[in-house]
């Protein structure tokens, strides 16, 4: 990580600060453990770039002792491309000489940890609203009964396309929809798609708009590539989730369970999402879904509780294990609210709905944070001489971070958003 400080800072306080901003920024940051990192771009421009790639078709047939020549098929998928930004505190920290000469943390070790945290949590926010808007396969609470039956009311699955005209606006093929809230008074807006199959495979967004007459759906993010019929030779399915639409979809009833776990596991696994190294997947969810779980008598007796779990690097954020995850813990919220039909907006402060992330690897990519993509502090010491006339005395001193930063979906099939109700 690079330091950049003015003033009387010796050498070894820089490497003390620098070495503490990053170990504290590495235990607070949880998503970004999990996703596909990429290097910073090094003369090449802003542009970085992730690849997902569609599943292979299975063999079905045995092949013969005499074949001579194959048939080759393409491998398909798509290139996700960003621009890399720069993310920094936008209003940096403030110290007085009088703080520095009498405080008893006169060496601002308090504060280069508040720092480091809070550019770990907006970059963590960032990833888990990145997920939560475009990077879900859709999981509302009442997906699943506690004998983990699945009650297709607040979920569908394997949704067809028809006549597909646009990559905004998709005509559902089903005539079998049994969605809450699918008829004209009681729409799907605000809810959640995500292409499961065929064409524009793994692009998750909202439902900006829904006719029940024509059942069709109009979708907040266009498409990636349009959207393919049945008849078609790559057909596109889908999933939709909405948990705003109607008659209270999401409920007071509607709380975390092991029911709803080992069905998002199952979702990640049928999608084919691999483990991480650890042979598991990873469950990313807040207090207040915590503590919910704790309250599940199945995963009270036999989840193995690891709070002082300390190896690589995952430190205390790793709350346990429940069969197929590793679970985390993160300050950062992601929340909607549980009512009217509309696009509620994500929040970290307002909305009884939260969202826990159950990931598989490659459900998102960001940009790399070691070598020259590490996050940098900035540290001006009130005895700092900058010519700054607006600090004509040296009153005060200055912190700061910035890091360079982007994050996208890849593959919403590995990454199932868990609605439930707090």
């Amino acid at each position: 990580m690079a330091i950049t400080a003015t003033g009387n800072l010796t050498e070894a306080q820089k490497t003390y600060y620098m070495d503490r901003f990053l170990s504290h920024f590495k235990e607070v940051m949880v998503a970004n453990r999990f996703g596909q990192s990429v290097p910073l771009p090094d003369g090449e421009g802003k542009t970085v770039d992730w690849f997902r790639y569609h599943p292979l078709s299975k063999v079905t047939t045995a092949s013969s002792e005499s074949i001579t020549s194959y048939t080759y098929q393409a491998v398909e998928g798509m290139a996700i491309t960003a621009a890399v930004e720069i993310w920094d505190i936008k209003k940096p920290v403030m110290f007085s000489m009088l703080h520095y000469k009498t405080s008893r943390d006169r060496y601002l070790t308090k504060m280069v940890d508040l720092v480091s945290q809070n550019a770990a949590e907006s970059l963590d926010r960032n990833i888990l609203y990145t997920l939560a808007e475009t990077g879900i396969f859709p999981l509302v609470g009442g997906a699943v009964n506690s004998a983990g039956t699945q009650n297709t009311a607040y979920l569908n699955e394997d949704i067809a396309v028809s006549s597909p005209t646009s990559t905004t606006v998709l005509t559902l093929v089903n005539t079998s929809l049994t969605l809450k809230g699918k008829n004209a008074s009681q729409t799907f807006k605000g809810g959640w798609v995500c292409i499961t199959k065929g064409a524009a495979y793994g692009h998750c967004c909202r439902i900006s708009a829904y006719s029940s007459v024509g059942r069709y759906i109009t979708l907040a993010t266009a498409l990636p590539e349009a959207a393919q019929s049945p008849t078609d030779d790559y057909p596109t399915k889908l999933t939709i989730a909405a948990p705003f639409a109607g008659s209270s979809c999401l409920l007071a009833t509607h709380i975390i369970s092991t029911a709803l776990l080992n069905k998002a596991a199952e979702v990640l696994r049928k999608n084919g999402a691999q483990r991480f190294p650890s042979g598991k997947y990873a469950l990313i969810l807040t207090p207040e879904v915590h503590t919910q779980l704790l309250n599940d008598s199945k995963f009270r007796d036999t989840a193995v509780n690891s709070p002082n779990f300390a190896n690589g690097g995952y430190q205390n954020s790793k709350i346990g294990e429940w069969a197929d995850f590793e679970i985390f813990e993160t300050t950062c919220r992601a929340r909607y609210a549980t009512v009217a039909e509309t696009v509620n907006s994500f929040s970290e402060t307002t909305g009884r709905m939260r969202m826990s992330f159950a990931l598989g690897m490659d459900a998102f990519g960001s940009v790399d944070l070691s070598g020259r993509a590490e996050p940098e502090l900035f540290i001006k010491m009130p005895t700092a001489d900058d010519n700054n006339t607006s600090n004509p005395l040296n009153a005060w001193g200055t912190m700061a971070w910035k890091k360079y930063w982007k994050v996208k979906s890849l593959n919403a099939n590995h990454c199932v958003g868990i609605m439930t109700y707090v």
